[in-house]
């Protein structure tokens, strides 16, 4: 008998590599459509914030113009009429006090945040922040400064920042009140402000301190009496931050502040004070002023308000 074997039946598909081959380049040309969406949509956010920015600064600039306005930007994102794009939210500050009328703009949209303001005219990358005090770093004088029980002097014997910083040394030995105190006449009844200030104790202090010693305190009017929120201490010695946050009500008046040497009179017990900060807002920010990098001042430099991007 004979065997006839049948022709093969010969079979096409894909090898082993050839199917990692095609997985590969899929794998390549989904990462580069997704990289390149997402650079589109990067681009189209950065465009959406500056848009809402430099819209946002031309309705400040008319309303300021209004003639009702009296030549001052408006006190708030409400007032102002500012209307930001879907997903953009804006963080704003103004002050109508001391050298003239300013405003701070920033408009975040997820992990984008530029900033507008009447200095910089132009949106750029940070957060915008104005320091609202107008001698913080006693580069020139102690201007703006009183004092109880101390006397007061600029010196170059220590600086946070800068030459210079303000000495307090108490004049009293019966008193343990010694401090140094200002106004904050640019403070605005009904907003939320965090002061803050540098200090330093160069040895431990001696005698009878006072409760407030190494403190800030903040005191203002309200409904007929006189109210104060206080800060923590500061170090025994070397160099601290003090700080606190205050919100202001709708009906107060005479706002002030003071920093505490607390000590009496002793050749020892001297403190400097310097990068003096007020910001609206609760956020505590590293100090800035119109000397440091991307800051400008609002007048004279060293005696006027100052603003620029989140050190």
């Amino acid at each position: 008998m004979q065997i006839k074997w049948a022709p093969s039946v010969k079979r096409s598909g894909f090898t082993i590599v050839e199917l990692l081959i095609v997985i590969v380049v899929i794998g390549i040309l989904a990462a580069i459509t997704i990289v390149s969406f997402n650079g589109v949509s990067s681009r189209a956010r950065v465009a959406a914030v500056q848009s809402d920015l430099e819209s946002g600064a031309k309705t400040l600039e008319a309303a300021k113009f209004d003639p009702a306005a009296n030549e001052q930007y408006p006190a708030d994102v409400t007032t102002a009429g500012l209307r930001a794009s879907s997903g953009t939210t804006f963080q704003y500050s103004s002050s109508n006090a001391g050298a003239g009328s300013s405003y701070c703009l920033t408009a975040t949209n997820a992990a984008l945040t530029y900033f507008i303001s009447s200095l910089n005219t132009k949106p750029q990358v940070g957060t915008c922040v104005m320091n609202l005090f107008p001698n913080g770093s006693f580069e020139t004088d102690a201007a703006g400064w009183g004092q109880l029980a101390a006397v007061l002097s600029v010196t170059n014997g220590w600086a946070s920042s800068g030459s210079n910083s303000l000495q307090v040394k108490p004049n009293s030995v019966g008193a343990a009140y010694s401090l140094a105190n200002t106004n904050a006449s640019y403070m605005v009844p009904g907003k939320t402000y965090t002061l803050s200030a540098t200090i330093n104790i160069p040895v431990a202090q001696t005698g009878t301190l006072d409760a407030l010693a190494r403190r800030m305190s903040f005191s203002y009017t309200s409904g007929g009496s006189t109210r104060s929120v206080t800060s923590a201490a500061g170090a025994t010695t070397g160099v601290s931050r003090i700080s606190l946050t205050v919100t202001l009500p709708s009906d107060a008046t005479g706002m002030s502040w003071s920093i505490y040497n607390g000590a009496t009179s002793s050749a020892a017990n001297v403190m400097y004070i310097d990068n003096v900060m007020a910001t609206e807002g609760t956020t505590l920010y590293t100090y800035g002023d119109g000397s440091l990098p991307g800051w400008s001042w609002n007048g004279t430099a060293f005696s006027s308000q100052s603003m620029g991007p989140a050190l």
